[in-house]
């Protein structure tokens, strides 16, 4: 082994030239294995102490665009899912627009004639429903996870401002800003809000960096729509000015 410090032949680890330690220079298995140890102690006391939690995603939608019965099968709703991954024997529930749910369960999805086990955000499929007719589908407007909350009008988001080569106004997003929020499931004016909780306005004073997103910059915000939209966490949204000014993007953090 030639050490890499002066060259010549090491017969260990330390050479007997330079009094070079491989074992400091590089990572050799033995150290691996004992961060290893190290890590898998970490998780140990960590689940153990319920500080490691996992939370399988709720959001799942899809478009209700049709349905049909078909003979000997059932009831076939074709639509397009826009977040989340509908699986085989997921428990959900049809929507409509005053917030009224048929729950049902998927028996069988179906996607240019071939069965799958799931169908993903984009694809548009044709679910096979348990236990519900044609008639009481009338006026359903998705089909959502059974355990999901569907309408909201408060949220909070990650934003991000875009610059002028991006899009953009080129200028700070600011605090009580009332711009046209565009989501997969519609479109709704909407105010932003920074500190919620101290709403203290004063208009006479220069906006100071706390109240303001600067180009290219993001931030968590309070939103408040004029009206309830079906929203999930983790759906993306823009907010636009006029007809193609995208003002700034981002994603649904948590429902309130």
């Amino acid at each position: 082994m030639i050490c890499p410090k002066c060259g010549k032949e090491m017969n260990n680890i330390i050479c007997s030239y330079c009094n070079f330690n491989l074992e400091n220079g590089f990572v050799t298995a033995s150290r691996i294995d004992q961060r290893l140890d190290e890590i898998n102690r970490f998780m140990k006391e960590c689940i153990s102490n319920n500080t490691v939690k996992y939370t399988k995603p709720l959001t799942q939608i899809m478009t209700f665009e049709d349905v049909f019965t078909i003979t000997g099968q059932g009831i076939v709703v074709v639509g397009k899912i826009l977040e989340g991954t509908i699986h085989l024997g997921d428990k959900v529930d049809v929507l409509f627009s005053d917030d009224r749910r048929v729950s049902t369960v998927v028996t069988r999805i179906e996607m240019y004639k071939k069965q799958l086990q799931s169908a993903m955000k984009g694809d548009s499929v044709g679910l096979f429903l348990r236990g519900v007719k044609k008639e009481e589908l009338k006026g359903a407007i998705y089909i959502i996870n059974a355990e999901a909350k569907a309408f909201t009008k408060s949220f909070i988001v990650s934003l991000r401002c875009n610059k002028k080569e991006e899009g953009g106004k080129g200028v700070p997003i600011f605090d009580y800003y009332k711009p046209l929020f565009q989501f997969p499931t519609g479109e709704e004016r909407g105010m932003i809000e920074f500190n919620p909780e101290n709403d203290v306005r004063d208009f006479t004073k220069r906006p100071t960096e706390d109240v303001m997103i600067v180009p290219g910059a993001s931030r968590i915000v309070h939103v408040n729509l004029d009206h309830s939209l079906v929203l999930f966490p983790g759906m993306d949204y823009k907010i636009t000015e006029g007809n193609s000014l995208v003002v700034g993007s981002g994603t649904i953090v948590e429902l309130k």
